[in-house]
């Protein structure tokens, strides 16, 4: 028995030259995997032929992260158009405590992959045996400086979701602090605590405070000072796209030979948003896909969404294998919103959502019973319309 075609309305991304869902990626303020290269590293350690070479038989101590020849990580990027250029490059930040920017001084090329950061995306991407789609931007990079990089900074990092729980590790650690903060915080810590003794110290403390008889750890002390955000800790690396590869979720990888980046999507910013909504919903999702678009999907999820479509994964129900197990063949699928119709803002995507899922305004209640969502857990009770 032939498997069944997927449906015309949904077009399958297979073998695609490119795909535009990256655009989104690289848009929207999220991280991406920034590598760079030590090359003093390479250049001073010499090729080990032993058996020991990944270092299998150092202590843990012993083997120090310093000297790999290769850095990479999760770092908050951003695009950025300079006076003077025609397309936007890629703005990275990266706390001046980090490798990369040592890496950058002395080999100023590297690359930055998009696509695959999100959590719960890429744990079922991985239960498929596979990795999310993503794409990789590579080309010069340059660490900007004086005016320039005082404007990068004012017109995307201020605004950052990232920036700040980096900045705020930063702080923790001591790592953007002047020794005078750091003398002036320690010595206002024990005055704090000096205070909290000596107060606790008068009347019949242990009978009131039997359960803050410890001092709060820093986690549960609600008077630490906050953190601060410090653009100088901070190196803005400027990355000029020269070569695009993009990887489908079977490991094909294909050159895409225009580095222009286009313009903004209007759900750039908030495609992660939407793709969770429709997520949280799955057993709903699914159904909702199968009426709309007239299709057999047993399982699906949607992984990228833009202002004329949702790209998916998605199982038809397959014909029986040999052994009489249904085989489960999972698709990349392309859901256009309609014919020709294109999302103008967050608002219309909102209320496609709620249409394909047929729930109603947002403005009115889902239930009349409220004693249903009184004893509902609270972690639930966010998505009660569902």
């Amino acid at each position: 028995m032939a498997p069944k075609l997927v449906k015309q309305k949904i077009a399958s991304n297979m073998g695609a030259p490119y795909a535009a869902r990256f655009y989104n990626q690289i848009w929207s303020y999220r991280l991406g995997q920034l590598t760079t290269s030590n090359v003093r590293a390479m250049r001073d350690s010499p090729i080990s032929l032993t058996l020991d070479a990944n270092n299998n038989g150092k202590k843990k101590d012993e083997g120090k992260e310093n000297n790999a020849p290769v850095r990479s990580d999760l770092q908050p990027h951003a695009l950025h158009t300079f006076r003077g250029d025609e397309h936007p490059s890629i703005v990275v930040a990266v706390p001046k405590s980090s490798e990369h920017y040592r890496n950058i001084i002395d080999c100023q090329k590297g690359s930055l992959m998009v696509g695959h950061t999100d959590p719960q995306l890429f744990h079922w991407f991985k239960q498929l045996g596979t990795l999310p789609p993503r794409s990789v931007v590579s080309g010069p990079m340059e660490v900007i400086t004086g005016d320039l990089r005082d404007e990068v900074w004012e017109s995307t990092f201020t605004k950052h979701p990232i920036i700040h729980s980096i900045a705020e590790d930063m702080w923790v650690k001591n790592q953007s602090k002047t020794s005078e903060e750091e003398t002036y915080i320690n010595q206002r810590i024990k005055d704090e605590d000096d205070k909290r003794m000596r107060r606790m110290s008068s009347s019949d403390w242990r009978a009131k405070f039997q359960d803050r008889e410890r001092n709060p750890t820093p986690a549960e002390d609600e008077e630490l000072p906050v953190y601060v955000v410090k653009p100088d800790t901070f190196a803005v690396i400027k990355l000029t796209p020269e070569v695009r590869l993009w990887t489908n979720f079977c490991g094909e990888i294909n050159r895409v030979y225009d580095p222009v980046i286009p313009p903004r999507d209007v759900l750039a910013r908030s495609s992660a948003r939407f793709t969770r909504m429709l997520n949280v919903g799955r057993a709903k999702l699914v159904s909702s896909l199968n009426i709309n678009y007239n299709l057999k999907l047993t399982n699906a999820f949607i992984f990228e969404i833009d202002c004329r479509g949702m790209w998916a994964m998605g199982t038809q129900e397959s014909p029986m294998g040999e052994n009489g197990q249904a085989r489960e063949q999972w698709t990349e699928l392309r859901i256009e919103f309609g014919k020709d119709q294109v999302m103008k803002n967050e608002q219309d995507m909102e209320w496609w959502i709620r249409g394909l899922q047929r729930l109603g305004a947002p403005e009115m209640a889902q239930t009349n019973a409220s004693t249903d969502e009184a004893n509902m857990n609270p972690e639930d009770y966010d998505f009660r319309h569902l």
